[in-house]
């Protein structure tokens, strides 16, 4: 290939990386978030505050992502009741 045939080409795959990246990050806002998230937060943030893993036996997996992905609610001065957690699940 010939240099200026090799920068065509460099300019084509910088060129798609690009329109790629756009659409990733135009659909992101649209498309990751789950239904599901809020739930597994607050209950690993009830297993840091009190300690009871119950949930863990109702939703069928370990507790270390749940206490991960609750664990900034604890740097924050607004700590939601733990027992309210009860009223929302039954």
């Amino acid at each position: 290939m010939t240099n200026v045939g090799e920068k065509r080409v460099r300019w084509a795959l910088l060129a798609a990386l690009l329109a790629l990246f756009a659409q990733l990050a135009l659909a992101a806002p649209q498309l990751s978030f789950t239904y599901d998230e809020p739930i597994y937060t607050a209950i690993g943030y009830a297993d840091v505050t009190t300690g009871d893993f119950y949930w863990h036996g109702v939703i069928g997996h370990g507790p270390l992502i749940n206490i991960l992905t609750a664990w900034p609610l604890l740097l924050g001065r607004f700590r939601p009741d733990v027992t309210q957690l009860s009223e929302l699940c039954p």
